[in-house]
């Protein structure tokens, strides 16, 4: 079995740079919003600038870790040759192209279609592009398409961009008429470290999205008009209009607080239970957009 190294683009270091600026950018908004945030609750000057710093930390801690992985995927790609199959390794994970399915063996194609550009940042190509004929061309690459070698079987391809790319087709060649072993299954093994699809299952995704848009939204909300609340909130009225119950204006920061430790729990939960049920998981995280929902009704009563 020998080990091929895959190619290193400038995409990769340009890659990481990029993450420690959003990580860099994303402590100096942590660190800004901290600085707002001290002393008494109640006395906190919550603003929309508040609110920016806050999105701005996020952001920066959220696609820098993106970023990073998509770029240690890249620094830890390379490929494997025996007489059963190609294998594609990249973060403990692995793509087995069968040997006794490769129909042929070629250098670059052109796509119809490519996958979103940010599939193909960081020096690292992963995803699905679509072939002329209609054919997915599965991405794990450092390189553009018309530079990578492309795998076909009978039903798809496999781009991939050995450093050593002509002795690498040499190999294969050899290998493919030498015949198997023993007979793989051609698909990706994900590592189960990290729940893969639970992260990406497209409706999971958009509900992760929205119940996280909707409690950023009452984080929001509540910055623009923190500052002009009272000193005491009512939280309740009689029949006639009046107050009947009221609280301090910093409790009012309970209700985004709930809103997220709610979206947090059901995602945990949700990632425990998604290969149990699907469906159970979904039910989840659409129960927190409804939490999302009913607390911003009731914060928009307070401060309304």
């Amino acid at each position: 079995m020998n080990r091929w190294a895959a190619r290193r683009s400038l995409g990769i270091w340009v890659g990481l740079l990029l993450v420690v600026a959003l990580w860099g950018g994303a402590v100096w908004a942590g660190m800004s919003l901290a600085g707002q945030l001290q002393g008494s609750p109640k006395d906190w000057p919550l603003t929309l600038e508040s609110f920016g710093l806050l999105l701005a930390a996020l952001g920066g801690f959220s696609f820098g870790g993106i970023g990073l992985y998509r770029a240690l995927s890249a620094l830890t790609l390379y490929y494997r040759i025996d007489r059963n199959a190609v294998t594609i390794h990249w973060l403990g994970n692995t793509a087995v192209v069968p040997m006794d399915r490769i129909t042929a063996v070629d250098i670059g194609v052109k796509a119809q279609r490519l996958p979103t550009i940010f599939s193909r940042s960081f020096g690292y190509r992963r995803g699905t592009a679509w072939s002329a004929d209609d054919t997915p061309v599965y991405l794990f690459a450092t390189t553009a398409l018309p530079q990578t070698v492309i795998l076909y079987t009978s039903s798809s391809a496999y781009a991939i961009s050995p450093a050593k790319r002509d002795a690498f087709v040499q190999e294969v060649e050899g290998r493919r008429g030498l015949g198997i072993v023993q007979g793989q299954t051609e698909g990706v093994v994900r590592t189960t470290r990290v729940s893969y699809p639970f992260w990406t299952d497209r409706t999971v995704r958009a509900c992760l999205a929205l119940g996280l848009l909707l409690n950023l939204a009452l984080w929001g909300i509540l910055s623009s008009r923190y500052t002009q609340l009272a000193e005491t909130v009512a939280l309740r009225f009689d029949a006639t209009g009046s107050p009947v119950s009221s609280v301090s204006r910093e409790q009012v920061l309970a209700l985004p607080l709930i809103g997220l430790l709610a979206w947090l729990a059901n995602a945990g939960l949700g990632v425990g239970i998604y290969r149990l049920s699907r469906v159970g998981t979904v039910l989840l995280l659409v129960g927190a957009i409804v939490i999302q929902s009913l607390l911003a009704v009731s914060l928009l009563g307070i401060i309304s």
